[in-house]
């Protein structure tokens, strides 16, 4: 099942091996290794550190933005602006921690890569929607992308916006015959429905989180 869509998910900077360092309950029925082996078509894991791979900050190719009147996405493609499009490139359980990561890297430019450990469940969750493998019955990112679709609505990016005490922040912006709603989530229900989408949403990442290891403020933030 799904967890609160507002409770956000630790970066890799801040993990240890043993209890991962989200929020997150753990699930009566959490997936094993096993399970994700299947779902990610028994890839092994490999060590890989919230890297910018020796990167500099050179022209990053396509790119996306977000306009500063109503969110909306704008200017894929321009260069110098603050949010980059990812994609998802690794699921994997690097034994004996007992969570999983999402490794997301930059489409274009510097290539870097951005590591969020996660729980077992969301990363067999997020597996099989990345990987299109088939259930006996709709899992629950399934479920909801088919009922926000039979509504009319759709999901036109997911962004990475920030971290706060080593918790990455997320949101959705959905467009609906009522409007654009922006709701804040979980990277991993935001990833996982993105790709669960027919045509995959873009996932936006703050070109901020890929430099810094500590916090990084929402850009907009109103702050104290």
């Amino acid at each position: 099942m799904v967890s609160d869509g507002r409770a956000p998910e630790a970066t890799a900077s801040s993990s240890e091996a043993g209890a991962p360092p989200f929020g997150d309950a753990p699930s009566p029925h959490a997936a094993s290794e096993a399970e994700i082996a299947e779902a990610t078509n028994g890839s092994t894991p490999t060590e890989m550190g919230p890297t910018d791979l020796g990167a500099t900050d050179e022209a990053d190719g396509d790119e996306a933005d977000v306009d500063g009147t109503d969110g909306a996405i704008d200017n894929v493609g321009t260069p110098g602006l603050p949010f980059a499009v990812a994609m998802v490139f690794d699921i994997a359980v690097d034994l004996p921690a007992p969570h999983a990561r999402v490794t997301l890297r930059e489409v274009d430019g510097a290539h870097r890569l951005l590591v969020i450990p996660i729980g077992l469940p969301e990363a067999t969750a997020l597996a099989h929607a990345w990987r299109g493998v088939p259930t006996p019955r709709p899992l629950t990112h399934e479920l909801f992308a088919d009922v926000l679709t039979r509504l009319g609505a759709t999901i036109d990016a997911v962004r990475l916006t920030g971290r706060m005490a080593g918790i990455v922040l997320a949101e959705i912006e959905i467009s609906s015959p009522r409007g654009r709603e922006v709701v804040p989530c979980r990277p991993t229900d935001a990833v996982t429905l993105a790709v669960r989408q027919g045509v995959p949403a873009p996932i936006l990442v703050d070109r901020r989180l890929f430099k810094v290891e500590g916090d990084v403020e929402p850009r907009g933030a109103v702050t104290n």
